[in-house]
């Protein structure tokens, strides 16, 4: 009798246990759903693309006197300071833009907003970003200019052809992209200042012998 019970109450057990998990997996789902709509787990990683990107194409018309053109995106909650940055070639000057932009996304989309005088904004599409963040693509909606970034002034060739592909496939229309040129001997008086106080301090450091090696009494210059 008492082994018959024993099984009887394994069984209710089971049964109780088995409805129990069937009853609160539509509970944990909607939870989740709920949990993933107010708080998205975000595809595009905001931090890990700020610093310095250089265009690479885009079919912008007012970039075609501009070389060297870079944009530098600053961190900021969800968005970014940024400066972009091109040297025109006839008018002999570097070119500074300022402004602030930050990223938002839904199901499918990444949005990269501009703002503009006031409360007014540019929404703008985020087409292609790789999870290294080395390439990154942007629609601007406002006038349809399509800005193609790297991180790097040397890119390989098949990556930036699939990358070409896939902005194609997607709808967009990359015939009149073309490449600015980069002229690694263009710097602007900020670039220029930081190469010469790193000059100056190799040239100090190379009198301190050929091991590199520096004591601390040797490196205080004495004023006499």
């Amino acid at each position: 009798v008492k082994i018959v019970m024993k099984k009887l109450y394994i069984s209710i057990f089971s049964v109780f246990l088995a409805l129990n998990i069937l009853s609160c997996t539509p509970i944990v789902n909607t939870i989740q759903k709920v949990d993933n709509r107010i708080n998205p787990k975000l595809k595009f990683d905001v931090s890990k693309a700020s610093g310095v990107w250089y265009l690479l194409y885009d079919n912008d018309m007012l970039s075609r006197n501009f070389e060297n053109i870079s944009i530098e995106l600053a961190q900021e909650g969800q968005g970014y300071n940024y400066i972009t940055k091109g040297y025109n070639t006839k008018k002999n000057k570097w070119v500074k833009v300022e402004g602030r932009a930050w990223v938002q996304e839904d199901k499918d989309n990444v949005y990269f907003y501009v703002r503009k005088s006031g409360p007014l904004n540019n929404k703008n599409k985020i087409i292609y970003f790789d999870d290294k963040m080395e390439y990154l693509a942007i629609y601007f909606e406002d006038n349809r200019v399509i800005k193609i970034m790297t991180r790097s002034t040397s890119v390989d060739t098949d990556t930036v052809n699939e990358i070409l592909a896939e902005i194609k496939r997607a709808g967009y229309n990359t015939s009149r992209l073309k490449k600015p040129n980069f002229d690694p001997s263009i710097r602007d008086d900020e670039e220029l200042e930081k190469a010469q106080k790193e000059k100056d301090f190799y040239e100090r450091l190379s009198k301190f012998g050929e091991d590199g090696t520096i004591k601390f009494d040797e490196a205080v210059e004495v004023k006499k």
